[in-house]
């Protein structure tokens, strides 16, 4: 592995500092989720507080951010839910009031894994639970290098349905032929087959054998099934975290619904998918920036646009819309013309501070396109970039 830091000096007298590391072969990157952790979840929590509140203080109620641990049982049940974290979603939403879940919050409470902000709206009551949020930083004997990678379930218009959790991942995931987490939106993918061949395809839930005969539903071009015959099996990841009998069911935004006439599946039950067993390496995540040696030059994949309220939600709501002029940190993943992977940091300005040609200017996706070509990188996607950049 070798890294370098290269730096851009616009004519305006700013600069923008870019880390790039070049890496041996595909076969060598894996996926990981890290551990959660008491200051992951108070952290998230100051986040909603200190941004999302303040900026918009009567939009927003009480938030419960909480996370369950695995030695924790739940006191109560909701039928059709094995999954913990959504079970406690849907019922502490409808029964905030009484006895058994004022106990069952303040236990977590007490245990430093439930933490609740205020905005000023009294009407609105939100509960947040959160799965695989955890630094980066931590537990790292395993890897040289760790970045974030594909998007997850975050802002709390992500959420869109009572099975969504905050921290779910959004977007292909594939390593050596396995689909870990299923293609949503069909976005473009990164993918490097066997013979180390790299291409850069939009890719979704139609291309790929998922073992289940019916019709798939996800957003964003429905909200909801149809009220139909049959059986919604909603999944979410590689899990079935619900049926639902008749249709009339809310489509997950980290996940999707197919209508079908079996009735031999069960909640709890995993799907596998079939299709990419010839992927080495696959992601899925932000619009591609530089495609054969070509820079992308607009957005290629569908993203959500939250100034427009009449569309379905889908995530990530915060995606830049300015291709030329939004900057922010950027990760991105690439092929160089030697077909070695290269992994590149853009180094974003303060939120707090920034001083004109000491601190980074942050790169917008036109000038990510152009700092990969002055790299001589052929291949490239966006990875997370914003705030986990």
């Amino acid at each position: 592995m070798n890294s370098f830091i290269k730096t851009y000096t616009y004519e305006n007298g700013e600069i923008q500092r870019v880390q790039v590391v070049e890496c041996d072969n595909f076969s060598n990157i894996k996926f990981f989720t890290p551990q959660i952790s008491k200051d992951a979840v108070k952290h998230i929590a100051s986040i909603y507080q200190d941004f999302f509140i303040k900026q918009a203080p009567y939009v927003f109620g009480e938030i419960v951010v909480f996370h369950i641990p695995e030695n924790i049982e739940l006191p109560f049940t909701v039928e059709g839910i094995k999954d913990k974290h959504i079970a406690a979603k849907i019922y502490l939403k409808k029964n905030r009031n009484n006895q058994i879940a004022k106990d069952f919050i303040n236990q977590l409470k007490e245990l430093g894994y439930l933490y609740i902000v205020k905005g000023k709206n009294p009407f609105i009551h939100q509960y947040v639970p959160y799965e695989g949020i955890g630094f980066l930083s931590k537990d790292k004997k395993d890897a040289s290098l760790r970045v974030n990678a594909n998007f997850f379930t975050f802002d709390l218009f992500d959420c869109q349905s009572k099975y969504d959790i905050f921290g779910t991942p959004i977007g292909l995931c594939v390593k050596d032929g396995e689909v870990i987490n299923p293609p949503l939106f069909n976005r473009e993918a990164f993918l490097v087959d066997k013979q180390n061949n790299v291409s850069i395809k939009k890719i979704g839930l139609s291309d790929l054998d998922l073992g289940i005969k019916g019709r798939i539903y996800e957003r964003p071009n429905y909200k909801k099934t149809p009220k139909q015959n049959g059986y919604d099996l909603v999944i979410v990841g590689n899990k079935i975290v619900s049926i639902n009998k008749g249709g009339n069911t809310t489509i997950p935004s980290s996940g999707f619904v197919i209508n079908t006439l079996e009735d031999n599946h069960y909640v709890g039950e995993c799907i596998t998918y079939k299709g990419l067993e010839d992927i080495v390496f696959g992601i899925q995540c932000g619009n591609s920036i530089i495609i054969n040696g070509k820079k992308t030059e607009e957005f290629i994949s569908r993203f959500y646009h939250f100034l427009k309220p009449g569309e379905i939600q889908y995530p990530p709501t915060q995606y830049p819309h300015d291709f030329l002029a939004d900057r922010a940190p950027r990760i991105a993943l690439g092929e160089s013309k030697d077909h070695k992977p290269v992994i590149i940091w853009a180094e974003g300005a303060s939120k707090k501070r920034y001083e004109k040609g000491v601190d980074s200017c942050g790169a917008s996706l036109k000038e990510m396109a152009d700092i990969l070509d002055d790299l001589n990188i052929y291949n490239a996607v966006n990875l997370d970039g914003g705030g986990s950049a």
